[in-house]
Parts: C-alpha cells; sequence; structure tokens
C-alpha cells in the first residue's frame, strides 16, 4: 500500500512538474531558426506569452498560446494562439493543431493594417493607403511554400487609396482565398468602385497580380484618365493589369 501511495505521489509531482515547465526553459531549448529572433517568454510551456518573434523586418508582438494534450494520443498537440495587442499592427486568433505532419488551422482571423504591408513589398511606384486587410481561414494545412490546402475568405476593408487628385475611397474589396500548388491565391470580386477583378498570388519570394480595372461612373474623370498608366483595355473595355515584385524579408 505505501509502495502504491508513494509511486501515486511520485507521478503526480511529476506531472506536476512537467505540467508547471516555465516558457522560459523551453524556448531556451528549441533549436535557432536561421534568422528568427525570440523575445521575452513568461508563463508555462502549455499557457505561454512570448514579446515577440523577429525574422528581418517582419516582427509579430504579444503572442500568447495554449496548448491542449487532447489529440496526444493521435500525434498531435491542439493549440489556440493569440498574436498583437495593438491595432496597429497585426492580430490573430488561430485554433488548430500540430504534429510532425504539419499544423492544420480549424479556424482563424488574421488582421494586418495596409500601411504594415506596404513597406514590406516592393512596388513600381510610391503609394499611400489606409484600412485593414482581414483574412477569415475556415480550413488550412501546410504545406511547401505555404500550404496544401487552403479555404477562407480575405477582405480589404475601409479601403482608401491615395491618387494625384486626393484620397479616393475604395469601400471594400473582397476575394475568395485558395491554395494553389502550394501558393496563396486570391481572387477577387469586381463589386467595387474600381471594379478590380484581380488574382494575387503569393510564391515563395515574390507575388503577382493578374486581371481587370473597370472604374465605376461615379469616380472621378481623373481616376478613368490615369488607367492608361494601368494597361491596355480589353475588349470589355476594362483596363489589363499586370504587378509583380519580390517579397522584402
Amino acid at each position: 500500500m505505501k509502495k502504491w501511495l508513494w509511486t501515486l505521489g511520485l507521478t503526480s509531482y511529476l506531472g506536476f512538474l512537467v505540467v508547471s515547465l516555465p516558457a522560459a526553459v523551453v524556448v531556451k531549448l528549441l533549436p535557432a531558426l536561421p534568422g528568427v529572433t525570440l523575445g521575452p517568454a513568461q508563463g508555462t510551456w502549455n499557457d505561454g506569452h512570448l514579446a515577440f518573434v523577429r525574422q528581418g523586418n517582419v516582427q509579430l508582438n504579444s503572442i500568447h498560446w495554449q496548448l491542449s494534450l487532447a489529440q496526444l494520443w493521435r500525434g498531435q498537440l491542439g493549440f489556440q494562439l493569440d498574436v498583437g495587442a495593438s491595432p496597429a499592427e497585426p492580430t490573430a486568433q488561430l485554433q488548430g493543431r500540430a504534429g510532425l505532419a504539419g499544423m492544420t488551422l480549424e479556424q482563424g482571423v488574421v488582421t494586418v493594417p495596409i500601411r504594415w504591408v506596404l513597406p514590406k513589398v516592393s512596388l513600381p511606384m510610391k503609394m499611400d493607403a489606409t484600412g485593414d486587410i482581414v483574412v477569415r481561414i475556415e480550413e488550412f494545412q501546410s504545406g511547401a511554400p505555404y500550404c496544401s490546402v487552403l479555404k477562407g475568405q480575405a477582405s480589404w476593408q475601409d479601403a482608401k487609396f491615395e491618387s494625384p487628385i486626393g484620397w479616393l475611397d475604395l469601400q471594400s474589396i473582397t476575394g475568395v482565398l485558395s491554395c494553389q500548388q502550394g501558393n496563396l491565391q486570391l481572387v477577387t470580386a469586381a463589386n467595387n468602385p474600381l471594379g478590380a477583378a484581380l488574382t494575387v498570388d503569393l510564391l515563395a519570394d515574390r507575388y503577382q497580380i493578374d486581371g481587370t480595372l473597370q472604374p465605376a461612373a461615379s469616380l472621378p474623370k481623373e481616376v478613368h484618365q490615369a488607367m492608361q498608366f494601368v494597361g491596355p483595355q480589353d475588349s470589355q473595355g476594362r483596363y489589363v493589369m499586370k504587378l509583380a515584385g519580390q517579397i522584402r524579408r
């Protein structure tokens, strides 16, 4: 009886030590990733907080995680991830599971201010814009370079764009997200003031945009005149747009 109690007590104590293992200790034990810097960690391994994660000129702040062992028998670790604490920076709420085979998201919402994005992409001209890119993920499975499965929607909300004649209110631009041969793809609907029907592909180290623009008659004449710099018109009077560039990391 005493031996059984001693074994139970030791097992409970070891379990307590594992559950309460500090996040700072776990972070130090993680293998270093080239170019990735991790900020100070607080909490425990299964309920912790990281001040920031930085790679190149991209930094995510205030990362809080909660882990679940319910799916461990399947070789997977459940997680709830919350990122960001300021509307001026990216924020995210993600729920899913991870294992040796990769990561699966069951649901998620990611919000990124457009002004946070602009300095990180190579554009053919200087531009300014406001609003938020909001991504709602219904299903995602990781792959190379980004995904193997993706189902969701994305929108540029409260979209405003600075033109030579002043700021233009584009209202919102919405689209459907999918995974195409491992790359992220967004296809937008043309129901916006610019009539932007675009396909945006995010590749391993670059992006490309193909589609058409057909500004609404209500937009200033200067907008219609500026379309000549976008590209030629097709048979339906839409201006053909082709744009590509490198992603700065």
